[in-house]
């Protein structure tokens, strides 16, 4: 799988509202990937897609939007390049190939979806390594604590996450060390 080195995706729900700390979460992580000089990757929608998107947008961002002609929910106003696609399964691929790194915010089934296929494909080695990165221990560990206890989950697997709290770390665990700091 080829990666751009300049683009990010950021994962979460559609049905995150602005009032949530997902929602502030995909937000801040959307503005300091723009103000680092990279690229935001999301599905091109609402909630936690549409915080990352404006935020990036917003701080002088690209934003990529991978959409799926299956979907009648309109796409958010920030995109500054839309990827259709026709299915889930093409907008999973445009969002995984593409990206050199991957930030989760609490969501839904579509976030665990897209999770557990990067996390996948980086278990078992067809795709490059690189970060992918979850935001908050509440939802995140407890979830992890259950795949390891109910499925065949091992150390060697959790290896390739990241769990942290808060967007900030998210973005320094995601980027090249001191690319936050060479924006500002």
């Amino acid at each position: 799988m080829e990666t751009d080195h300049k683009v990010i995706s950021i994962f979460g729900g559609a049905q995150c509202p602005p009032d949530s700390l997902e929602y502030r979460q995909a937000a801040e992580a959307g503005r300091l990937l723009a103000e680092a000089g990279y690229t935001v990757a999301t599905g091109g929608y609402q909630g936690a897609m549409v915080a990352a998107s404006q935020a990036a947008f917003e701080a002088g961002g690209s934003v990529i939007g991978v959409t799926m002609s299956k979907l009648t929910s309109p796409i958010n106003n920030y995109i500054t390049e839309t990827r259709p696609t026709h299915d889930f399964f093409g907008r999973l691929q445009g969002l995984i190939e593409g990206s050199a790194g991957f930030i989760a915010v609490r969501g839904g089934v579509g976030t665990l979806v897209e999770v557990t296929l990067v996390w996948n494909c980086l278990t078992m080695h067809v795709a490059t390594p690189r970060p992918l990165v979850l935001v908050g221990r509440d939802v995140w560990e407890p979830w992890l604590d259950a795949c390891t206890q109910t499925l065949a989950v091992g150390a060697q697997h959790l290896h390739h996450l990241t769990v942290v709290d808060t967007a900030l770390e998210a973005v320094e665990a995601v980027l090249p060390m001191g690319a936050i700091r060479l924006a500002a």
